[in-house]
């Protein structure tokens, strides 16, 4: 039994050790440019282009990206982007078009804060 409970502690320790050791390699994608590629006022959206480079040997597989856009603190707007690319092929560039729901009465107030005191805060 000693044995049995020892083989299941060493098992577990390497398998511990192992995903610990698995996220050192794993390399962080790079931005490498991003470009506005619509703007629509009325309907408070906008969309970018994003360049992103896969530093890894392997495909990093993307079914969606969430984030929020934030000017000075305050949220000015929201990107929703599911299922955006099936993967992030491995040492490879591509791009991503990603949008952006706009929040047009937050965006407004920092836009008459910087006419206001000529500098955005």
């Amino acid at each position: 039994m000693k044995k049995f409970t020892l083989f299941f502690f060493i098992l577990f320790s390497l398998l511990g050790c192992t995903a610990s050791q698995l996220k050192s390699f794993v390399l962080t994608p790079q931005l490498k440019g991003v470009q506005l590629n619509s703007f629509s006022a009325a309907d408070k959206q906008a969309s970018f282009d994003v360049e992103i480079y896969n530093p890894n040997l392997f495909d990093i597989p993307v079914s969606t990206i969430k984030g929020e856009i934030k000017l000075n603190q305050l949220s000015i707007g929201h990107i929703a982007a599911t299922n955006p690319s099936n993967t992030l092929k491995s040492l490879e560039s591509q791009k991503i078009t990603i949008p952006i729901q706009l929040d047009s009465s937050v965006l407004m107030d920092v836009a008459k804060g910087a006419l206001l005191q000529g500098s955005i805060n």
